[in-house]
């Protein structure tokens, strides 16, 4: 009897030590969802602009920071367009804080002067201050 509880105690010990370690990784993890969206901002004197948003959510319990977002077009294949000068109304580059959002905001009209295609799926992303990028899923913005 001794022999069964002695096995026991150390499978719910090791259990335990294994919960732990695991929610300890997975605590430090990067838990990031990228969306691309078509956006109409409205600004203070009435005047609606065109853009294409890329909001980053983040879903992790320590912030995180936002160097840079790009656009990925199927229109123009291997190439990447990065947000060289952000938008007034960007909070991508920033901090993102834990279980919040930050938006990246690029204008339509001078995607389409680049040939960017909307009526053809387009990727957006972002990259974090640890070099990782993260992109969204193809979306065609425009039918």
């Amino acid at each position: 009897m001794t022999t069964a509880l002695a096995i026991y105690a150390a499978v719910v010990a090791t259990c335990a030590i294994s919960w732990q370690v695991y929610t300890w990784r997975h605590g430090r993890q990067i838990h990031v969802v990228v969306t691309v969206s078509k956006a109409h901002p409205i600004l203070s004197d009435g005047t609606v602009l065109s853009m294409v948003a890329i909001k980053a959510v983040s879903k992790t319990s320590h912030p995180l920071r936002a160097t840079n977002s790009a656009i990925d077009a199927e229109s123009l294949p291997r190439q990447t367009w990065w947000a060289v000068q952000p938008h007034p109304l960007s909070s991508i580059p920033g901090v993102i804080a834990p279980f919040d959002s930050g938006e990246a905001f690029f204008d339509a009209e001078k995607l389409a002067e680049q040939r960017i295609d909307l009526k053809k799926p387009i990727r957006g992303g972002i990259k974090l201050s640890t070099d990782d990028m993260i992109w969204s899923e193809p979306t065609v913005l425009e039918t």
